[in-house]
């Protein structure tokens, strides 16, 4: 191995070892460093372009024209009636005798008798890293049209020095902000496994959030962000509600009628302020579908929900349970009896959560109808698991157990308990009402 940094008695620190030291740090472009005056270019006679002071680097070789100082490049004359277009290039050569040199130079193009039948030259583009001897590295472009050559066309974009770049990094780091949007991008996956828990309420209107949404720009948008929103109801009165984002494109090409649109999924934080029961007795008959709760109860939330967005909660397709073998064997165990047997693909607003978007898995469903496409756990409570916690309104101080859309058995439907254990409870007691919906 052959020691660089090292004294060996001997001179034998190398061109060839400082350009790969070079690379390693910068890469093996050619790139031009945006510092001083970054080899801007004017002319200062006819025909004589003068490149001012700059600093760059070509596959690991650094050349610059001193700070203060200037080179310039007489350009072949054009021919009267003609067009050219002609490259001025900085020319790393190596020559035969191992001397290398960097030399400011017009490359010449072929002469045409229209500006549309003008074409650049090709340059030597030789890999200096595989023992390449000639590279000519594309500054400005110069269009001739007769004898009169046009202004130079800066082909280069410069880039940072690496303290530069680094002061970047660390002015995004301490705006977090800034960082996650650099990372994530406008992607809605990256931002599903991003908690930041936001207050949106006073950054944007519902309005223009709906138009993020819809337009597929999740920027500015990550799990836990929410908004808060006051809706009135023949049930609970008026009541303040905090709407978190709880997954993007959760429901992307799925369902019995395919969504193919941007839509976030949003959960209340808390349950409403109103408990109620999944229907009049103890009985699952009808599935989710035809309890009152799907029937009776959501769609009064859903109106006043509705209202207060703009009317931007979207009308969607799921699979839900319709029909019920009271006398089958519960998959949910423990001795239950009555299954779901039948679901269908119905249009739904507001919808009770499934057993996974909760926990990430079946726990009390009494068969696969009651999770259908509602099968993987929401990033809400992927990211953060003490949101399944909810309180009985956002103004309370009691912690509630809530219903999950899963049939049980015969007699009960699944539900989140107030002590965040899953569980299971008579479809005619009452308890907390926390749907989600989809926004956008």
């Amino acid at each position: 191995m052959n020691l660089v940094t090292g004294y060996r008695g001997t001179k034998h620190v190398t061109s060839a070892d400082m350009a790969a030291f070079n690379r390693v740090i910068f890469g093996d472009g050619d790139y031009v460093i945006q510092t001083g005056d970054c080899l801007a270019a004017s002319y200062s006679d006819t025909n004589i372009l003068r490149i001012l002071d700059g600093e760059m680097l070509i596959q690991g070789h650094h050349a610059r024209i001193k700070v203060g100082t200037y080179e310039e490049v007489a350009l072949t004359d054009g021919t009267s009636g003609t067009y050219r277009k002609d490259y001025i290039v900085a020319e790393y050569v190596k020559a035969s005798d191992g001397t290398e040199s960097v030399t400011i130079k017009d490359i010449v193009g072929e002469e045409a008798s229209s500006a549309s039948a003008a074409t650049l030259p090709t340059l030597t583009m030789e890999d200096l890293t595989q023992y390449g001897n000639t590279r000519q590295v594309a500054l400005y472009t110069v269009t001739f049209s007769g004898l009169s050559a046009g202004d130079p066309v800066q082909v280069f974009d410069p880039v940072n020095s690496l303290f530069t770049q680094v002061q970047n990094l660390i002015s995004y780091t301490s705006d977090s902000d800034a960082y996650m949007e650099l990372f994530c991008g406008s992607s809605p996956y990256a931002r599903n496994g991003v908690w930041r828990g936001k207050d949106l309420t006073d950054v944007y209107t519902v309005d223009e959030l709906h138009e993020k949404v819809a337009a597929g720009d999740f920027t500015d948008l990550y799990i836990g962000d929410y908004i808060d929103v006051s809706m009135t109801t023949d049930y609970g009165g008026t009541e303040s509600v905090r709407l978190r984002f709880a997954h993007f494109d959760y429901f992307l090409n799925s369902g019995s009628s395919k969504l193919t649109d941007h839509r976030s999924v949003m959960v209340p934080e808390d349950c409403f302020a109103t408990a109620a029961a999944m229907n009049s007795s103890a009985t699952t008959e009808g599935g989710y579908y035809g309890s009152a709760m799907h029937t009776t109860v959501l769609p009064v939330y859903y109106e006043a929900l509705n209202s207060v967005l703009g009317g931007h909660i979207l009308t969607h397709s799921r699979y839900l349970t319709t029909d019920v073998n009271t006398t089958a064997t519960s998959g949910a165990g423990c001795n239950l009896t009555g299954t779901a047997t039948g679901a269908g693909g119905h249009t739904t607003q507001l919808c009770l959560m499934s057993e996974p978007m909760i926990y990430g898995c079946a726990v009390f469903s009494s068969s696969g109808r009651d999770i259908s496409d509602a099968c993987n756990q929401l990033a809400l409570f992927a990211m953060a698991p003490n949101m399944r916690c909810a309180h009985r309104g956002s103004d309370s101080g009691t912690w509630s157990s809530y219903w999950l859309n899963a049939v049980a058995s015969s007699a009960n439907f699944s539900r989140h308990g107030s002590d965040s254990f899953a569980t299971y409870y008579s479809a005619g007691n009452e308890a907390g009402v926390r749907p989600y919906f989809l926004f956008g």
